[in-house]
């Protein structure tokens, strides 16, 4: 599914930037952020039942928001550029709206 794969493609790309990082708290944070967030789509793709299946993309769009306020605490924090910070940022976005349509099928 498309969403998912945007997803993955996303919090690949953040983790990534974040190998050499010295902050293990942040770090720890916003890649526990994306692992939800994946794996709350994965669940809610899932499943049969459409309340079940709107619960969890429910969760991963709460740990997709997650994930945007990291990478907005990150570019103020100077962990990333603010060119990365936008295009992050627009991405959750996206990734937050296709959640949305999802849950409403």
């Amino acid at each position: 599914m498309e969403v998912w794969e945007r997803a993955a493609l996303l919090s690949a790309k953040v983790n990534c930037s974040l190998r050499s990082l010295w902050d293990p708290g942040f770090r720890d944070q916003i890649a526990r952020a994306g692992a939800s967030m994946l794996n709350n789509i994965a669940e809610g793709l899932s499943q049969e039942s459409l309340m079940e299946r709107n619960r969890f993309l429910t969760i991963a769009s709460l740990s997709c928001s997650q994930l945007q306020a990291c990478v907005h605490r990150g570019g103020d924090l100077g962990y990333f550029e603010k060119n990365q910070v936008a295009d992050w940022f627009a991405e959750t976005h996206e990734i937050v709206v296709m959640l949305g349509d999802l849950s409403d099928t």
